[in-house]
């Protein structure tokens, strides 16, 4: 709005400098040097704080002075009655900055402007008949009509807040699904490496079982002939022991021959 308004400040500078010169008002170039004063303040205030409160509320100011010099420039003339209405019309264009203060103060500024000027210089307000009354009704109507554009600014406003509101929670919910869908995603990443994990595993393990059970038969049948094995050795060893015990016998028999002979001797001897 800003880069729409500044310049129509600047569109009511020529025509302070116009209307001054067509109706060939004393104060003509006084005016115009004043407009171009209060436009420059207003531009350098708005390249400088961009869209602050202070850049709103002087622009504001600077668009009712603006009207009050082509006003002036008007004084005496058939419709200088009528350019009142152009105060309006530059009432309701400060909704662009959606500040109810910066309507409250150009009200404040028109409304000191004619109640001022209605006594101390009449005719830069009405050419004629500019009565407190009159004045009063003027101001009245004005400040009806502040009243309702401020509520509107202020409804738009809260507008505003609200559909900024919902867009940042829309962005939120937005957000949270996308994290929801990305954890959703990395779960079922998760799961699928496990299931494929635990798959692999399983194959791993039957295959490992499969070798050990033929490691097992190839034990057991081994085993089986090596059993066999020792049964024969303990037959032989069973059939060799009763060979020994036989003589064994035969050897204790010798022994005792032996003995007894030696006692024979041993007696002849004697």
């Amino acid at each position: 709005f800003g880069t729409m308004f500044i310049p129509f400040l600047w569109v009511n500078v020529v025509l302070v400098a116009a209307s001054g010169w067509f109706n060939a008002h004393p104060m003509f170039l006084w005016s115009t040097g004043l407009a171009c004063f209060i436009a420059a303040v207003s531009t350098l205030t708005w390249k400088k704080y961009g869209t602050a409160p202070i850049s709103r509320y002087i622009s504001a100011a600077a668009i009712a002075g603006l009207v009050s010099l082509i006003l002036n420039n008007f004084a005496g003339t058939p419709v200088q009655i009528d350019i009142h209405m152009y105060f309006f019309v530059t009432l309701a264009a400060l909704v662009g900055w959606c500040d109810w203060r910066a309507i409250l103060i150009n009200t404040i500024i028109i409304s000191f402007h004619h109640l001022i000027l209605s006594l101390v210089y009449p005719l830069a307000v009405f050419p004629s008949d500019a009565s407190l009354m009159r004045v009063a009704l003027h101001v009245i109507i004005l400040g009806l009509e502040a009243i309702i554009i401020m509520w509107v600014v202020r409804e738009l406003l809260s507008a505003l807040k609200n559909a900024a509101k919902a867009t940042i929670d829309a962005q939120t919910a937005q957000q949270q699904a996308e994290e929801m869908a990305n954890s959703q995603k990395l779960n079922h990443d998760k799961e699928f490496q496990r299931q494929n994990f635990i798959s692999q595993s399983i194959s791993d393990f039957k295959e490992q079982a499969e070798a050990l059970l033929d490691v097992v038969s190839s034990t057991t049948d081994h085993l089986n002939n090596t059993a066999n094995t020792l049964n024969k050795i303990a037959s032989s060893t069973s059939e060799e022991v009763s060979s020994a015990d036989s003589a064994s016998v035969a050897a204790l028999k010798s022994v005792q021959t032996v003995a007894t002979a030696s006692e024979q001797l041993s007696s002849s001897i004697n």
